[in-house]
């Protein structure tokens, strides 16, 4: 049903309404633009509202926050096509490695152009200094707004979305990137949850090249709860580093706990490095043991590469094999054969000794037949 909020629209400045048609007009009284008056009341309504960023991208809307910018809705004004704009906030301008970090994350999108990520439009500084990336527009659910609507996923689905987040992270890998900042704020989830989810990856602020990701940094960025434990103490990462992360957002997604709990930054390092993750208990095994190895202290105890996870989790989402019935053992096709050949054997010396004559001597019992089966021992 239409309501005034979607007929009207209004002047962020001075608060003139006006029909829906004056959306990206002028205000007669001042100048900017026309928005939804949906906007207007919005409780965390932006001084950008209404303004043109870079001559040529009108802020409708706001979408968000990230670690440096804050995101918008914006209409290229050439086009009329929607987009999400990112812009640096006011108060990090002046940090000059806060302004190196905003320049490398349009560098490191730029290079990256796969399905699993959010493509890079068009980046620059206007003439009010605000540096600023367009990013295509997604329409969909972080995986964090997933938790707030629906808590805690089912295990056989968080295996599946966790597959293909890996495979998406494995793009980045193989362009030469460390996303460094995995959290469920950071994924987001286009469509349905069903068997082929369509996920991005969001937010490359803390990226760096991987052929740089032994170097010691300086700077301790990140959200704690996701952070593998050599990021937290600066020291060398590379990509097992993200598979942590990974593990971390698909735990906190399929038990609704973060695997170290919460507190104090030394305290929960402390227990990454020592204790085993929280709520284990609730999870399958299969899909347990992933996730353990992935959120290993060691990374040298991780899945090797985002690829080896994605196939891990994938072997963790197929429904385990029913159990066969008590007292009929399965045999491998070999010992079927073989089991046949005997039968057919024994029918055979059965229709003889039948019809033998009396006075013949009885046929020798027929030997034992032993079938060796090449069973061999497979892991967990």
């Amino acid at each position: 049903m239409e309501t005034e909020f979607d007929t009207l629209s209004v002047c962020p400045a001075c608060g003139t309404q006006s029909d829906a048609g004056a959306l990206l007009t002028a205000c007669p009284r001042d100048g900017r633009l026309f928005v939804p008056l949906t906007e207007w009341f919005r409780e965390d309504r932006s001084p950008l509202l209404g303004c043109v960023v870079g001559d040529r991208y009108a802020v409708v809307g706001g979408l968000g926050h990230g670690g440096m910018g804050d995101i918008y809705r914006a209409v290229h004004l050439a086009t009329g096509r929607h987009v999400a704009l990112k812009v640096l906030r006011p108060d990090t301008r002046r940090e000059s490695l806060l302004q190196a970090r905003f320049s490398e994350e349009a560098h490191y999108a730029a290079q990256l152009g796969g399905p699993g990520t959010v493509a890079l439009l068009d980046a620059g500084t206007d003439t009010d200094g605000r540096a600023f990336m367009v990013f295509e527009l997604l329409r969909g659910q972080t995986l964090a707004e997933l938790l707030d609507v629906h808590g805690t996923l089912p295990a056989e689905r968080v295996a599946t979305l966790g597959e293909h987040i890996a495979r998406a992270l494995h793009e980045v890998h193989v362009e030469g990137l460390l996303h460094a900042d995995l959290k469920p704020a950071n994924i987001m989830c286009l469509g349905a949850l069903d068997d082929t989810p369509r996920v991005k990856l969001l937010d490359f602020g803390l990226s760096r090249l991987l052929s740089r990701a032994g170097e010691r940094t300086g700077v301790i960025a990140g959200t704690v709860a996701y952070m593998a434990p050599e990021q937290m103490t600066d020291r060398p990462c590379d990509a097992r580093t993200d598979v942590y992360g990974l593990c971390a957002t698909l735990w906190v997604l399929a038990t609704g706990r973060s695997p170290h709990g919460t507190g104090a930054p030394r305290d929960v390092l402390n227990r990454k490095r020592g204790a085993a993750p929280v709520g284990a208990e609730t999870l399958p095994p299969a899909l347990s043991h992933v996730l353990c190895r992935g959120l290993a202290p060691d990374p040298a105890d991780r899945w090797a590469s985002a690829a080896a996870l994605a196939q891990a989790l994938q072997d963790a989402a197929r429904p385990a094999p029913a159990p066969m019935p008590a007292g009929r053992p399965r045999l491998p096709a070999r010992g079927l054969l073989g089991a046949a050949l005997l039968a057919a054997a024994a029918g055979v010396a059965i229709v003889v000794s039948a019809l033998a004559p009396e006075t013949r001597p009885a046929p020798a019992a027929l030997e034992p037949v032993v079938v060796a089966l090449n069973v061999r021992a497979t892991g967990p």
